[in-house]
């Protein structure tokens, strides 16, 4: 089975945990991870990176019975004291490890020729308690329940989260948007483009997408388009904002009900791009809104497995990590699904089950990373493989989804109490 980007992103990700030069520009102090100790440098970022929901002394009992601690199992309080000598940046690094292996070369889907993404945000309930308030602020609709604002840039094709930030509940969005397209020119592509919903159309946003050569999307309002002069349903216009150059901008617009009309605008003025082109474009959107959906209720990424700043950015990386390691899991198994739907002639088209990918992935993780000999690691994810060959789900097209629904603030232990 085709699984040679996935196998060399294990081995990376094996070899950076267990060098000595990662550990020096991911530790807290100069003096940290100097003594030998039963968790060392790696075993602490293999179990943060295991993504462990259930109870933490629980989970550190189950690890401790893989690498047979001495004096008992590692406590939560060692934990926790431990963890704080790592700095968040060593999960954003192995994170964006994932993203720059994967498009190393150019075997992944695209439309038309086009990389497509989109870019979106969500709040996320975080720990509550005092520091959380202080760094990240609460609405108090929410009883002064403390939350981030996340936002994600995300191949909504492959599956793959390409940059993701968590910032103050209160910040604007726009700006996080210039965030990702920044981060977005070091692994850029002669054909990107980007999808976003009616929050984000601006005049100072689309100027700076232009001056990045990269290709947009927007859904926007009536109002947003009010003063234009459009003259059908497929137009290109030059218009000219206030305090703003004149920008041209193609505007398209098609019917989504008996009496309401989709806005569209956008900088792709090729004519062999349709109406029904841009409107099949952007229903991928939704393929962020359930990602968020994937990362909250599959992930679990607001169940956070320390109360702190610092865990709580450890853990978000380490989620954005899975979800990608997953992601690219399911897309090794895809021809050998399509193989397999057209060899026994089955109704409908299949894939991965995106929860057993992530189970068993959370599952094995631990073995893949401790693992020194590849061959076994390569026996791993040929059993992985199988297992997912079995377990798929249809594909069902053309579904209707309402947007996301807000879940309960109070979900997660850490979530309730305040500490």
């Amino acid at each position: 089975m085709k699984k040679t980007k996935l196998g060399k992103i294990i081995k990376k990700v094996y070899d950076k945990i267990n060098s000595k030069e990662f550990l020096e520009v991911s530790k807290m102090k100069e003096k940290d991870f100097t003594r030998n100790r039963k968790m060392d440098f790696p075993k602490l970022m293999i179990f943060i990176l295991s993504g462990t929901k259930k109870s933490l002394q629980s989970a550190l009992f189950a690890f401790n019975s893989r690498f047979k601690f001495e004096n008992g199992t590692y406590s939560k309080q060692a934990f926790s004291k431990a963890r704080k000598k790592i700095n968040p940046s060593a999960f954003f690094s192995l994170f964006k490890e994932s993203v720059e292996m994967f498009y190393k070369d150019s075997d992944y889907k695209r439309f038309h020729g086009y990389r497509v993404m989109a870019i979106d945000g969500t709040k996320y309930n975080l720990p509550n308690n005092t520091e959380m308030k202080e760094v990240y602020g609460y609405q108090k609709s929410t009883n002064e329940q403390p939350q981030a604002l996340g936002s994600c840039l995300y191949d909504v094709l492959n599956g793959i989260v390409m940059d993701a930030l968590i910032a103050p509940f209160n910040a604007n969005e726009r700006t996080l948007a210039k965030l990702h397209i920044e981060e977005l020119s070091k692994i850029k592509t002669s054909k990107d483009l980007l999808l976003m919903d009616r929050g984000y159309p601006s005049a100072d946003l689309i100027t700076f997408i232009e001056s990045k050569n990269i290709k947009y999307i927007m859904r926007c309002s009536n109002q947003f388009i009010k003063g234009m002069k459009i003259t059908d349903s497929d137009c290109v216009i030059t218009h000219k904002f206030a305090k703003s150059n004149s920008v041209k901008i193609r505007v398209i617009s098609f019917p989504i009900s008996k009496d309401e009309n989709e806005i569209l605008i956008t900088n792709i003025f090729d004519e062999s791009f349709t109406i029904e082109n841009f409107a099949e474009l952007y229903h991928m959107r939704w393929n962020i809104e359930e990602k968020y959906d994937d990362l909250k209720n599959k992930l679990e990424i607001e169940n956070f497995s320390g109360n702190s700043n610092i865990a709580v950015l450890q853990d978000f990386y380490a989620t954005m990590f899975l979800n990608n390691i997953a992601s690219i899991m399911a897309l090794d198994c895809e021809d050998e699904i399509k193989e397999h739907c057209k060899t026994n002639q089955l109704k409908y088209e299949y894939k991965a089950n995106i929860s057993l990918t992530i189970s068993i992935m959370k599952f094995r993780l631990i073995d893949m990373f401790t693992l020194k000999s590849q061959t076994k690691r390569n026996k791993i994810l040929d059993n992985i493989y199988h297992q997912l060959l079995i377990s798929v789900t249809p594909v069902r097209p053309n579904r209707t989804f309402a947007r996301y629904k807000k879940h309960k603030s109070q979900k997660f232990p850490s979530n309730r109490k305040s500490l």
